[in-house]
């Protein structure tokens, strides 16, 4: 019976090869579509759950509550670790990491690394990143000790094992005392280096700085809650609120959920959205559910056809349960088919839009074993499904009503194969509107005025590390003047951070000099040059721009009154009625001036246009951590390139980075 059921089914597929055709298809790429955003996903909801200690593991949110706003912020002082782990019994351990960025060399190979982070000893014990060599328990315990993963180890090294070898990270030399497996995609701490925390802790250390991000290990069966009430005692114990100027609170985050539920200043990295996840799941459901109504109301438009189909195989003797059997195998193979080419089109077009979006997921299916199970169930559910309906009604028919001519479909059959006509149309067109917002949004932040102008404007790193008896102005003015020789930049400045970054230089408690100390609002620094404003045509509203003898010696004559020049936020946040005011006004951090308001300029989106402008202070300076030049896109891969040897020629040793703002 089942090989006459393959049969027929067989002379259908052949027979009607055109609405087979469009069936298969239909399926094909709804599946197709709907693997591609569950890989997505489940690589999302994945992030950290690789760690064994996963459920007893959280990073303390640290919120300080200004009079002029709330900060929330992933950044803690660093007593405040070991401050848990002495005073609260439910801590097991704790493990403070910061990040930084700077040169590092070996065996003549240097790397401006991203990933560098300082760690306690105890974090790859409290983590799981397994060590390919040495101890996980010392590796970071003594001073100047480093961690490589293996992929970092092979850049300096090649395969010659690294343990025991010496590595320069930012001119300081570091023992090698271990080497790990390469941190996975889903990890939320991406590191490259380890050093040890210890290596810090000098007469110079900062304990009061929140720049750490602090994890705590607690015991198992600890009820967040529970341990979350007693964080006020940690509060009072640590921090003066009197001398602070403000008030504080620290919170928990689990970690599985700081990938998609958090949003904090100084984030590791750029975090991903439980909203967009949910999103993306419904819409991918939605899509599924699209490919099925499009089958069922293409199996069902052939009714009337297939309807003298049943009534003659009735007469010959097939029961009810035979032709829904063999309705459903019918379905059942377009539906395997449809997941395989579904599993082909993944697989060609993966890896494009991999590239496309930026996502970090594995391009392979075979790697994530959830979805071969969903691929599995898709196999066995999506033909009963797509298929169940047109079955029990095509089986239903009566013989005697389809051979004498006076077969009609049901009004409730009628009814709801129109009604599923019209869900499908009222989803597309909610679809097509979606995508058509979409690319208004789109359009909008392609065309948004940012308040400056980076077409053209080519960013290169500036150096790590200067020749010896050389000092760095004279160095940079030298590489600049070099290619200004040549025609090969129109004008360059420098900058402590560039526009679509997050600002790092910030500070509470800053004011200016009628208001008192309690009224500290939190301000972001940057360190520009001189003609910072005109280079990326920044407009004034008040005031002006620094003078060049204003610039002279500030890094030689520290009392030397600073000009400063603030942007519109700022100027709203210190509460003056018009930029106008603010011009002449001193401005202190907390009881120390800082220098005198020269000018205001209109705010600016250093960051993307869902950020809010924050208030700004620009202080000039000689030297920053970006040369940025305004280039002529002409021959533009020659011109890099050009600028690439002189950059090797004036700072031998430091690796050439750049980008282009926009």
């Amino acid at each position: 019976m089942i090989k006459n059921f393959f049969r027929v089914a067989l002379r259908n597929f052949i027979y009607h090869r055109t609405l087979s055709t469009i069936n298969v298809l239909g399926l094909a790429f709804g599946i197709a579509a709907c693997l591609i955003i569950y890989m997505f996903v489940s690589f999302e909801k994945s992030y950290d759950t690789f760690n064994v200690n996963a459920d007893n593991i959280y990073r303390l949110k640290n919120v300080r509550y200004y009079a002029s706003g709330t900060d929330s912020s992933a950044g803690c002082a660093a007593l405040l670790g070991p401050t848990l782990k002495e005073e609260l019994p439910e801590v097991v351990d704790f493990a403070r990491v910061r990040k930084i960025s700077t040169l590092a060399s070996a065996n003549n190979n240097y790397f401006n690394e991203k990933n560098i982070f300082w760690a306690d000893s105890s974090f790859l014990t409290m983590f799981s990143f397994p060590l390919i060599s040495g101890n996980a328990e010392k590796a970071l315990t003594d001073r100047y000790s480093a961690v490589l993963t293996k992929s970092t180890a092979e850049k300096y090294f090649g395969s010659k094992n690294a343990v025991g070898e010496t590595i320069q990270v930012g001119g300081t030399d570091f023992k090698i005392t271990g080497i790990t497996e390469d941190v996975p995609e889903n990890s939320h701490i991406k590191f490259d280096i380890l050093l040890s925390f210890n290596t810090q802790l000098t007469d110079r250390f900062c304990w009061g700085c929140n720049n750490n991000d602090t994890y705590i290990l607690v015991k198992q069966g600890v009820q967040r809650t529970v341990l979350e009430s007693k964080l006020p005692f940690i509060t009072r114990k640590l921090h003066n609120r009197q001398k602070d100027g403000f008030d504080r609170a620290y919170f928990l985050q689990p970690l599985k959920d700081i990938h998609l539920y958090s949003n904090l200043r100084f984030e590791l990295e750029k975090n991903g959205s439980a909203e967009t996840v949910y999103s993306l799941s419904l819409i991918a459901i939605i899509i599924l559910l699209l490919a099925w109504i499009n089958y069922i109301n293409l199996s069902t438009a052939r009714s009337l056809e297939r309807a003298k189909e049943v009534g003659l195989r009735k007469v010959s003797g097939a029961g009810f349960w035979s032709l829904v059997g063999q309705f459903l195998l019918e379905s059942f193979i377009i539906n395997l088919i449809a997941v395989v080419i579904a599993v082909l089109i993944v697989e060609v077009t993966y890896p494009f839009l991999k590239e496309l979006t930026g996502i970090t997921v594995s391009s392979s299916l075979w790697n994530n074993h959830s979805l071969i199970l969903l691929l599995a169930g898709l196999i066995i559910v999506s033909p009963v499904i797509a298929g169940i309906y047109p079955a029990f009604m095509l089986s239903s028919y009566s013989p005697i009503s389809v051979l004498r001519g006076s077969f009609k479909n049901s009004i409730k059959g009628v009814l709801l194969r129109k009604g599923l006509v019209i869900f499908q149309f009222s989803i597309s067109i909610i679809l097509i509107t979606a995508i058509m917002v979409f690319d208004k949004q789109l359009s909008f932040m392609r065309n948004k005025n940012l308040g400056l102008d980076i077409k053209q404007k080519l960013v290169v790193n500036t150096p790590s590390k200067i020749q010896h008896g050389q000092d760095r102005e004279t160095s940079y003015n030298a590489f600049v003047n070099e290619l200004q020789k040549q025609s090969l930049i129109d004008s360059a400045t420098y900058s402590s951070v560039i526009p679509g970054t997050e600002n790092g230089e910030v500070s509470g408690g800053v004011r200016y000099g009628e208001q008192s100390i309690e009224e500290g609002k939190q301000v972001y620094f940057v360190y520009v040059a001189q003609n910072f404003l005109d280079f990326f045509d920044i407009n004034l509203v008040a005031g002006r721009n620094f003078f060049d003898s204003e610039l002279e010696g500030i890094y030689q004559n520290k009392n030397k009154e600073k000009a400063l020049i603030i942007n519109e936020s700022a100027s709203k946040a210190f509460g003056f009625s018009s930029p106008e005011k603010a011009i002449g006004e001193p401005v202190y951090h907390d009881t120390q001036k800082l220098g005198r308001i020269i000018g205001v300029i209109k705010d600016y989106h250093q960051q993307s246009l869902e950020k809010e402008i924050e208030p700004t202070v620009f202080e000039g300076a000689t030297r920053g951590n970006y040369c940025i030049f305004d280039v002529n896109t002409k021959d533009v891969s020659k011109k890099i390139e050009t600028i690439k040897r002189k950059f090797a020629d004036i700072f031998p040793g430091n690796p050439f980075e750049y980008c282009f703002l926009d």
